[in-house]
């Protein structure tokens, strides 16, 4: 759909950025995934790998790991 093609479209657009703000952008949503991850565990609810803060995955695998 349209509004797929456009998340998708504005998550690809942040390797364009300046590398200072493109890795920024990357520290915060892996913070947010870990964030989420950390609740998951608490109510029990099964994680991705790229939200286990324990799972030691890279920036690349959690970035494959997002756009499957």
């Amino acid at each position: 759909s349209l509004l797929q093609m456009s998340i998708k479209v504005a998550d690809l657009s942040n390797v364009f950025r300046p590398i200072k703000t493109s890795k920024e952008w990357s520290r915060r949503v892996r913070k947010e995934f870990f964030d989420q991850g950390d609740l998951y565990k608490e109510l029990n609810i099964p994680l991705q790998p790229m939200m286990d803060r324990e799972a030691n995955i890279s920036v690349a695998q959690g970035q494959l790991g997002f756009m499957d």
